[in-house]
């Protein structure tokens, strides 16, 4: 979450936020410039959100969500506003430089169904105590402090250490280095992590293993040695939540106070991913009830190539191969979803005659910078990109548009997840 009121001035030091950690040991040693894997258990949190959604997608796509339509290619598009004389504008993810118009006639593709009326599912927003208590314990992580551990490293303790790593006698730069883990997390192995428990600054400690595929598919089976010298064990120290902080570092005035501020932040983040969720099965009904024929084949160029790089780079981020993550029948399966949902949106909208203005685009923006975890539209709009972010406000409000001439059915997290599990058990 990133809108709780800070005083001016007060936060996370930026260069601790990009993983550099000036630090003095007792040792005299400096450490500043730890590496990026420092503080990584955050990271983690957020990357394994990330993984999940992107599984979630391919699920609901391959679930259903098809329409009445026949056989046919897969297909993809950006919306740049709203459904304007048939245009879809796109642009290419990579460079953000090139930019083309795919001009198509949706009553050529598409013949609407029912797209009102419906009944829908929606999780009803709930804020527990113990969601405040991680936000709380969250904020508080970025006033932590470091301080170095003296009497040898336990699990949770970071170790910062260079280490030279030897196959066949000779000296892989490759995997040699500086390197920052948490203990615990057996990041390079479990037998690195056995051999430095209890590590102090300045120890030298040698390990001898078989490489697995931790390293790299390339390195599977080879024996390696690894000279480790640790710099520095150290961890995190968050302060109190007290009156004392809260002050110094809110605009709240009681540690009351700014728990019922992080409440009310925290409902209305849930409460916009819930109605999302909903306004997405909505346009998923519409686009079951409509008849659709076909599609432009760039549209589905587009979406394939932007799934497949969306993929990819996630893939990467945890060092696996795209088709480790999703197979490409399952990415065409997505992309042609993805276009499905697009025609029917567009479909709807001129229908309706609804459409996008500039200000329904801004507060689009504003009302949902925490779900994209950004502090600013402007940083938003650079991390998203315009193109997709307005497709994405597109169908939000063509979702909304189809809720309001439906029922809604609210139920726990837990109904919800176990109707839907079955679902997709079922598929």
């Amino acid at each position: 979450m990133s809108s709780l009121n800070r005083k001016r001035g007060q936060g996370t030091n930026p260069e601790k936020r990009k993983g550099e950690y000036p630090l003095t040991t007792k040792s005299g040693r400096d450490t500043a410039g730890f590496s990026e894997s420092a503080g990584m258990g955050m990271r983690k949190k957020k990357r394994m959100k990330i993984a999940a959604v992107l599984c979630m997608t391919a699920v609901f796509c391959l679930a259903g969500c098809g329409g009445n339509q026949k056989e046919g290619d897969p297909a993809e598009t950006e919306i740049q506003a709203a459904a304007d004389n048939g245009t879809e504008n796109t642009k290419d993810n990579e460079s953000g430089d090139e930019e083309y118009v795919i001009e198509y006639n949706v009553d050529d593709y598409v013949v609407l169904g029912d797209y009102t009326g419906f009944l829908v599912d929606k999780v009803k927003t709930e804020v527990t105590d113990e969601d405040i208590d991680m936000e709380v314990e969250s904020f508080l992580d970025e006033y932590s402090e470091l301080v170095e551990i003296t009497d040898g490293a336990s699990e949770d303790d970071y170790i910062n250490f260079d280490c030279q790593v030897s196959i066949d006698g000779e000296v892989d730069e490759d995997l040699s280095g500086n390197m920052d883990i948490m203990l615990g997390m057996e990041e390079m192995g479990k037998k690195i992590d056995k051999a430095l428990k209890g590590a102090k600054a300045d120890d030298q400690v040698t390990v001898k293993m078989t490489l697995d595929d931790t390293y790299g598919q390339g390195y599977v089976g080879e024996k390696a040695v690894f000279d480790i010298t640790v710099n520095v064990v150290y961890q995190y120290v968050a302060p109190e939540l007290d009156q004392e902080f809260v002050e110094a570092n809110t605009d709240c005035q009681t540690v009351e106070e700014f728990r019922e501020q992080i409440r009310q932040e925290l409902y209305q983040e849930y409460e916009n991913y819930n109605l999302s969720e909903a306004q997405s099965s909505a346009i998923s009904m519409a686009v079951d009830q409509a008849e659709i024929s076909g599609y432009p084949e760039e549209l589905f160029e587009s979406s394939y190539n932007r799934w497949d790089e969306t993929y990819g780079y996630y893939a990467d981020m945890f060092g696996m191969e795209r088709s480790e993550m999703i197979s490409d029948e399952d990415l065409e399966a997505v992309a042609l979803n993805d276009v499905y949902v697009s025609m029917i949106v567009r479909a709807i909208m001129e229908k309706e005659n609804l459409t996008l203005t500039e200000e329904d685009f801004e507060a689009y923006l504003e009302k949902n910078l925490a779900e994209y975890d950004c502090s600013s539209t402007d940083e938003l709009l650079e991390s998203y990109g315009e193109n997709d972010l307005r497709r994405n406000a597109l169908q939000s409000m063509v979702g909304q548009f189809i809720l309001d001439r439906s029922q809604i059915n609210e139920m726990s997290q837990e109904e919800y997840d176990e109707i839907y599990n079955q679902v997709f058990e079922e598929e």
